[in-house]
């Protein structure tokens, strides 16, 4: 039940960011005296992410710092030591992300297992090996330092201190061609099963996490396929380039839209996320083409209503961020940022995307205008210490693949 302050505090408008992958990139916890650069774009020198630069630098833009940042983790392998080290704790991530960004967490939870060299190692039947049950002690003991996050100074659920995150869990599985977990859809599906099961047995509140099941716009096989059913996902979600899978599209209907209607069927009365939008720097694509193209974009999914979370994906083939009338791209649009006088960041309403009509399979996917709200940011961030890259997000033609 959502308190009356809670609700008479929600805002009608939209949250923006983006999402930023880089190498090594860390959140840095002391005053900054790097530029926007750092923040924006990932041709940057600077690695660090600092923290007052973000602020200073989205407030310079007459915009509220985001709400949301994205963060990486993996599953497996030599570095996963570390990787549970550098996400969890008073020094992780999370809480980087959550004190010092007063941000919401996006966890970006990849089934991936890699070795000492950095290189990936994971098994063709890891999924079907995490149904049967052959990951539970990690399982619960990464649900287990994830709560302790969530429970706040307190550890206690269910009181004023606690914390909120999102796990979006081996998206883009029907990418099958670059992600091994989308080879067997079924496995899949009782691989999410399982682990949902898991973490609903530890007590986790719907108001501290909230499940986001996330295909590709843009597949090899059929998203439905995966689907785990309404019961084990809370928001539905695609990842969306342009171009994807073909040519140059400058409307972004015609890559959203049959996505958008698959969703529509397969989850009617689920909020709708955007976890990755981009617009390629490639094929001789001008800058103002790509900033036409995210304005377009945003007007289509957030002022059309048709998205409650979007986040940009900024990298060194989506370098819009750094192209001029950037901000404006973003903040023409109904965008809203973290609220500093709410302590957990947004509203309950926000965060369960409960404050606007859910998607209809009769309305085409469209959600109607009222309350919506697009996350920032998904501050990308590897946290093995190993140089990994995210694959390409398309090619000019066919199936998108990695690098």
């Amino acid at each position: 039940m959502l308190a009356a302050a809670d609700d008479a505090n929600a805002a009608d408008g939209a949250v923006i960011g983006h999402h930023r992958r880089s190498a090594d990139a860390a959140i840095a916890t002391s005053s900054a005296t790097a530029s926007c650069c750092a923040l924006l774009r990932n041709s940057c020198a600077a690695v660090a992410i600092a923290v007052a630069a973000g602020a200073n630098c989205v407030a310079a833009n007459g915009a509220a710092p985001g709400a949301l940042w994205g963060v990486y983790a993996f599953w497996c392998g030599a570095v996963q030591s570390g990787n549970m080290g550098v996400t969890f704790g008073d020094g992780g991530y999370l809480m980087n992300i959550w004190n010092n960004m007063h941000a919401v967490p996006l966890i970006s939870w990849q089934p991936f297992c890699y070795d000492t060299t950095g290189t990936r190692v994971t098994s063709d039947s890891f999924t079907a090996d995490v149904a049967a049950g052959n990951y539970d002690s990690f399982i619960d003991d990464w649900a287990g330092q994830l709560l302790s996050f969530l429970n706040g100074d307190d550890g206690v659920a269910g009181t004023g201190d606690d914390r909120r995150a999102y796990l979006r869990m081996a998206h883009e599985m029907n990418l099958n061609s670059v992600y091994p977990w989308g080879l067997d859809a079924g496995a899949y599906v009782s691989f999410w099963q399982h682990v949902h099961d898991r973490f609903s047995a530890m007590g986790f509140q719907a108001t501290q996490l909230q499940w986001m099941w996330c295909p590709n716009n843009f597949g090899d096989a059929d998203a439905a396929g995966y689907w785990p059913g309404a019961d084990y996902v809370d928001w539905v979600c695609f990842d969306a380039y342009n171009p994807s899978g073909g040519g140059w599209a400058s409307d972004p209907s015609a890559i959203v839209d049959p996505i958008l209607s698959e969703l529509g069927s397969l989850a009617p009365g689920k909020p709708v996320a955007v976890g990755e939008f981009g617009c390629t720097s490639d094929n001789g694509v001008s800058s103002q083409s790509r900033v036409d193209w995210v304005s377009a974009f945003l007007a289509y999914m957030v002022d059309g209503g048709r998205a409650q979370l979007v986040s940009y994906f900024d990298s060194a083939e989506y370098v819009v961020s750094g192209d001029a009338g950037f901000s404006g791209a973003l903040w023409g649009h109904a965008l809203v940022g973290s609220d500093s006088s709410n302590g957990r960041v947004m509203t309950d309403a926000q965060f369960l995307g409960a404050a606007v009509s859910p998607m209809s399979s009769s309305s085409g996917g469209r959600l109607p205008p009222m309350l919506r709200w697009a996350a920032m940011a998904e501050l990308s961030l590897a946290n093995t210490g190993t140089s990994l890259r995210k694959r390409r997000k398309h090619k000019s033609s066919g199936p998108r693949g990695a690098n």
